[in-house]
């Protein structure tokens, strides 16, 4: 049954400096028909509002971009307010003590899809939405809180909901790559809101096409494009054709402390282990001792931006997140603290190559940059204020040529392996796209087979690692990474792939990027399109002979191939540009069920090699042994796709 609850959990009068004010409540039900999930029994979903006050006058805050510049209440404070879903037992003093921060990627929650193998939906309710139940067997508590505020507001989607900032403006430069001819495209990335133009006339405002990144910009006569949708979109009289970069830079309106998403992750997290936190703290207990957040893609992105700028430590001097797990971020960053910021885009192999993602430092320890001619590392600000976290840092074989994640491991001029900071592991996964891929086989915009590898038996391994970690002390397994030094990370032209295979030719290499001298100090843009200069050099895994990937994590299905597993794909012919890789889908080239027969002999004989692969793994605490049963299943069925239907799937190169 339904309840319903207009406001619960107000913080408790004379709280010392506490920026999460009450949390409405809008739905609360119980979790999958209230099934019981083992020794922890139902869990409850809660549909609700945090309503945040920040002094801006805080050191802790002042951190944030603009925060001079937002509207304050009559206290002086600056009010804000983010979409929040929660999943806890619903005896909460049966829970593990431990909060996963799930930041929600573009709006959505993905921890359910990653740790319990479910499917991505919006708003999981359902049993079978679930997944096997993974998180709530183990008694976590699950929470995806908003904090984007160009989410547009969407069933299902967590945002943030922040002040406008009255009379500034600000130059601004939006970036689209149609797949097909359109006439029309949003100012705003995907499908998000966008900083509409200032004026829809100025002669100022400038529209570029140019083939590929480092290719020279050709500027489209203002008579032949113009601002439509208040000011919204652009509509170009002779369409953008497949496959080409456009560009608009404009004097934008509607600025918003974007930097206020930090604070939001920062003071939940807080407010969780305090004991005002009256929502999750049933009967007077104090359920949640511990938090992890987990952000994957653009928000692992995020939670490294978190802790180089010094979000950490919350209004209290305390430590906000007491782990933080960056999923295939790569090197990258992003625009979530600055004027105008954009946090949606990104840094892909042909879109949005030349935005503010990739920039030095890219590693946690500190270390000299031959190009920028400046020290120092990722965590420098947070370790200075004393509030580091214990780190995992997961990447697949995609960020390596996409994403640039062996700058986090070597020194910026790529010719040495770096050591890693005592709180923090790394673990490549290798052979996988973005991230996991799914059965049947497919071509999704692409000229290669998808790569269906599935990563998440390791990541929901290492979630109980991370937990023991945090918990007990108990040291979770070595990092697993390539090094130059064991000849597993090379350039990208020195891979030896099989003849068959021809590896891309323009992998993403981060360049030096000039958006002014007031980014790095204020977080403004005075320069778009920036000045770009010298790339950092990037360095790629090695491969064994069949051409899967070394110096990582072997999953059973790749330790036992059927195949060649690569993280990258390029772009199919239609969609323009076919001699570019595409963003975040890998590819699968098959061996042949002739060559397959001839490695394993039959069926039984590949599901033995692929168990013993798994209770290798297991061994090392990379794999759950409860995981073993259900990776062999999962792996009949890729054998029984290529030996039942080869001829299809099996498309040479």
């Amino acid at each position: 049954m339904l309840i319903r609850i207009l406001a619960v959990a107000v913080i408790a009068a004379g709280s010392a400096a506490g920026a999460v004010q009450s949390i409405s409540v809008k739905e609360r039900t119980p979790l999958a028909s209230g099934v019981s999930f083992g020794e922890f029994g139902p869990y409850e979903r809660i549909v609700a509002t945090v309503h945040f006050a920040i002094d801006p006058n805080l050191p802790q805050n002042r951190r944030i971009t603009d925060i001079d510049l937002a509207p304050r209440n009559g206290k002086g404070l600056v009010e804000f307010s983010s979409d929040v879903l929660i999943m806890r037992p619903r005896d909460m003093t049966l829970g593990n003590g431990t909060a996963i921060i799930d930041v929600p990627n573009r709006g959505r929650m993905l921890a359910l899809s990653v740790f319990n193998r479910g499917p991505l939906v919006l708003d999981p309710k359902t049993r079978e939405e679930l997944g096997d139940g993974l998180l709530m067997q183990k008694g976590f508590t699950i929470i995806s809180l908003g904090w984007e505020w160009d989410e547009p507001a969407l069933p299902g989607r967590l945002g943030l909901q922040a002040p406008t900032i009255p009379g500034l403006n600000g130059l601004v430069r939006s970036e689209f790559v149609p797949d097909e001819k359109t006439k029309r495209f949003s100012l705003a990335d995907r499908d998000h809101i966008p900083y509409r133009a200032a004026s829809e006339q100025a002669a100022t405002d400038r529209l570029y096409v140019r083939t590929a990144p480092g290719m020279p910009r050709k500027e489209i006569p203002r008579s032949k494009w113009r601002f439509v949708e208040n000011g919204g979109q652009v509509e170009y009289d002779e369409g953008c054709q497949p496959g080409l970069i456009y560009e608009v830079v404009y004097r934008a309106t509607g600025a918003v402390p974007v930097g206020l998403g930090f604070a939001a992750v920062r003071d939940f997290a807080a407010f969780l282990k305090s004991g005002n936190s009256s929502l999750v703290g049933a009967n007077g207990s104090h359920p949640v001792q511990r938090t992890i957040a987990f952000g994957l893609s653009q928000t692992g992105r995020f939670l490294r931006d978190f802790l180089y700028q010094g979000f950490n430590q919350d209004e209290n001097q305390g430590m906000a997140l007491d782990g933080v797990w960056a999923e295939v971020a790569g090197a990258g960053r992003g625009t979530f603290n600055q004027r105008f910021g954009q946090p949606s885009r990104d840094g892909q192999p042909f879109l949005h190559y030349s935005w503010p993602v990739d920039m030095f430092p890219f590693s946690d320890v500190e270390v000299d940059d031959p190009l920028t001619g400046r020290s120092g590392g990722l965590l420098s600000k947070t370790r200075s204020l004393g509030s580091v976290p214990k780190i995992i840092y997961t990447n697949h074989s995609f960020e390596y040529w996409g994403r640039a994640a062996s700058l986090i491991h070597t020194t910026p001029n790529g010719r040495k392996d770096l050591a890693t900071d005592a709180n923090t592991r790394i673990f490549f996964l290798a052979g996988a796209q973005h991230t996991s891929g799914s059965l049947p086989l497919t071509r999704t915009k692409t000229q290669n087979l998808g790569n269906p590898l599935d990563i998440r038996w390791t990541m929901r391994a290492l979630l109980m690692d991370f937990q023991q970690w945090l918990r007990d002390g108990v040291e979770p397994p070595a990092s697993v990474y390539p090094r130059i030094s064991a000849g597993e990370l090379v350039a990208p032209a020195e891979v030896k792939y099989p003849k068959r295979i021809e590896r891309p030719r323009w992998p993403r290499m981060p360049q030096l990027l000039d958006f002014g001298p007031e980014l790095a100090t204020k977080g403004i843009v005075s320069i778009e399109p920036p000045t770009e200069g010298a790339a950092y050099p990037i360095r790629v895994p090695q491969v064994d002979v069949d051409g899967n990937e070394l110096g990582g994590v072997r999953v059973p299905e790749l330790e036992v191939p059927l195949g060649v597993y690569t993280g990258w794909n390029l772009r199919a012919p239609s969609t323009g540009s076919p001699d570019r890789m595409v963003a975040f889908i890998g590819s699968f080239f098959p061996f042949g069920s002739a060559a397959i027969s001839a490695r394993y002999g039959n069926r039984q004989g590949y599901l033995s090699q692929v168990r013993t692969a798994g209770e290798k793994l297991s061994r090392a605490r990379l794999v759950l042994s409860t995981d073993i049963e259900p990776l062999v299943e999962r792996a009949s069925q890729l054998w029984d796709e290529l030996m039942n239907s080869a001829p299809a799937a099996a498309t040479k190169h």
